[in-house]
């Protein structure tokens, strides 16, 4: 994690010339520091160990297992919210005839098991590290626009002044004509302007868009997250968007060549983290 870090050691120094304010910096240093530390984070073992562990009685196919919750997701129950023990693990039919019937004939029938408004599927789990580099990219996209259309300029027309001496040919001419060409050039002076106010523009853009990206990517529960958690009291609505315990569902053969609907207990560690980050 060290390297990767020492390799945005550009992002973190000061410049000796700036050409942009605090809040442009705030785009494209803080924020995209900040979103490649959590995708380190997230895809370091040391920390955390393996992503997901699955609990199931084919103990000798646990690896295989763990893999394929791990590509095609985990889900909880909706209506398993409120359980003590296991938040969103629930039993998917009680011992009474009538709720055995309709479980029969969904079987029979190759309909889902649960209703599908009381699945809540985990997709985002195995994306998260990658959607916040690419939240990265997206973040340091002005930046990098505004950088290739000044061109240096600014640097160019000050890298006298950059040093701890001013040099001795810095005299009154030397201002003058500096001064003559801010005056004179307005065209130019316009445009770079431009440039940069779309720059300021394209910044806001990409917080909108991020904030559609991470509601679409969350299945709808982030643009609303902090409104649930200042209305639920009983239950933590992190559960619902970051379980930390999860069912898979996934088919084998059994002993008569029949296909068997198994499924397992798995838990996702990374959630812990995820819950914090968002």
């Amino acid at each position: 994690m060290i390297d990767i870090l020492n390799s945005f050691k550009s992002l973190i120094k000061l410049e000796q010339v700036n050409i942009d304010n605090n809040l442009f910096k705030l785009h494209y240093k803080f924020t995209v520091i900040m979103l490649i530390v959590f995708s380190a984070l997230l895809t370091s073992k040391q920390y955390f160990g393996e992503p997901i562990s699955c609990d199931t009685d084919d103990k000798d196919r646990k690896q295989l297992i763990d893999m394929f919750c791990w590509m095609h997701g985990t889900y909880i129950v909706n209506k398993g919210r409120n359980n003590n023990i296991l938040p969103g693990i629930f039993n998917e039919f009680d011992t009474s005839s009538e709720d055995l019937k309709n479980h029969t004939k969904r079987l029979l029938d190759k309909i889902s098991v649960q209703p599908k408004d009381e699945i809540i599927w985990q997709k985002y789990y195995q994306w998260v590290s990658i959607m916040f580099g690419l939240q990265a990219l997206l973040f340091y996209l002005p930046r990098y626009i505004w950088k290739h259309w000044e061109g240096g300029r600014m640097e160019l027309l000050v890298q006298d002044l950059c040093g701890p001496l001013v040099p001795a040919e810095w005299n009154k001419e030397t201002r003058q004509r500096l001064l003559k060409y801010l005056m004179n050039d307005n065209n130019g002076h316009r445009l770079y302007a431009l440039h940069y106010s779309f720059c300021e523009i394209l910044n806001l853009l990409n917080v909108i868009f991020q904030i559609r990206l991470m509601d679409w990517f969350l299945s709808g529960h982030f643009s609303l997250y902090g409104l649930t958690v200042g209305t639920i009291q009983n239950l933590n609505p992190m559960d619902k968007v970051f379980p930390k315990v999860a069912k898979c569902s996934y088919y084998r053969f059994g002993v008569s060549s029949t296909i068997e609907n198994r499924d397992a207990l798995c838990v996702l560690p990374l959630n812990v983290l995820n819950e914090k980050l968002f």
